[in-house]
């Protein structure tokens, strides 16, 4: 008995001595989850869990091409290219005349689109004819994504026979915290003309930001409208799916959102089609 009274008091103190248990959370990329700071997106913490550690390069191929579209080059809004742009130009791929090869680069809006085309069978068949890639990084502003495009920019390439078109999606995060509209709108042009600058062999294509369930989504849809303005005046098409998610009672379809700013596969499916026809518009001016 006393052999198990002192056996049962060493196992107590061992027990009292070990390390808690660690609350381990699944990994997590920070290239994908927006920051923790005031400025950062709202997301809901489910959504998390479902956001893989890579994008495939090539989010959807059309296996037989409907249309033909010949290779088309955008003169440079710029004398020359950004100190940035280290890149060498490098053609690769066959000619595939009908299929549009599309980088789509920005925020969050960017990265869900990504996410869904990979995973929806029915809204990659929206795109089809178009070969889709890019990056995401939700809960930057127009600057940072502007730094990701310049760490990024290598990977990117010129496709022989096919239009090149760059998707590009900046300045959402501003508007969401109410940044001056101007502002934005100066940081904008002014990134757009250095990417178009070292990639004019892409045409450019602009995405607006979507309206939300934070903000008045007249503040989304009258910068919207200024973006088309001041992008036109180079020429460069502006993809404004936002009137499409706002009720005629001025606020957003919130049966479309999976949260307060990011749309369910729903919202992608109901304006892919503007998507679409931006892409297939753009330089045919």
């Amino acid at each position: 008995m006393e052999k198990n009274r002192l056996l049962f008091v060493v196992l107590a103190a061992l027990n009292a001595c070990a390390p808690a248990q660690p609350n381990i959370a699944p990994p997590t990329s920070a290239d994908y989850i927006p920051p923790a700071t005031p400025a950062a997106e709202r997301v809901d913490p489910t959504l998390t869990t479902t956001i893989p550690t890579e994008i495939p390069t090539v989010i959807y191929s059309s296996p037989q091409p409907t249309r033909t579209l010949a290779l088309t080059r955008i003169p440079t809004a710029t004398a020359s290219p950004p100190a940035w742009c280290r890149r060498t130009l490098e053609m690769v791929g066959t000619p595939e005349p009908g299929h549009e090869h599309v980088v789509s680069f920005g925020s969050s809006f960017t990265y869900w689109f990504l996410y869904w085309l990979n995973k929806d069978k029915t809204l990659a068949e929206i795109f089809d004819g178009m070969d889709i890639s890019g990056r995401g990084f939700p809960g930057e502003s127009a600057q940072q994504i502007k730094t990701r495009f310049i760490e990024n920019h290598a990977t990117i390439r010129v496709t022989v026979g096919r239009r090149n078109i760059l998707l590009l999606q900046p300045g959402a995060i501003d508007i969401i915290n109410l940044i001056n509209p101007t502002t934005v709108l100066d940081e904008i042009e002014r990134n757009a003309n250095e990417i178009h600058a070292c990639f004019p062999e892409f045409e450019l294509v602009v995405l607006a930001p979507i309206p939300n369930k934070i903000n008045n989504p007249a503040v989304q849809l009258n910068f919207a409208t200024a973006l088309e303005t001041r992008m036109g005046t180079y020429g460069w098409r502006v993809s404004n799916p936002g009137p499409l998610l706002v009720a005629p009672d001025g606020r957003v379809k919130g049966e479309l959102y999976e949260d307060d700013l990011h749309l369910k596969p729903e919202g992608y499916k109901l304006i892919a089609p503007i998507m679409r026809q931006a892409i297939i518009g753009a330089g045919s001016k």
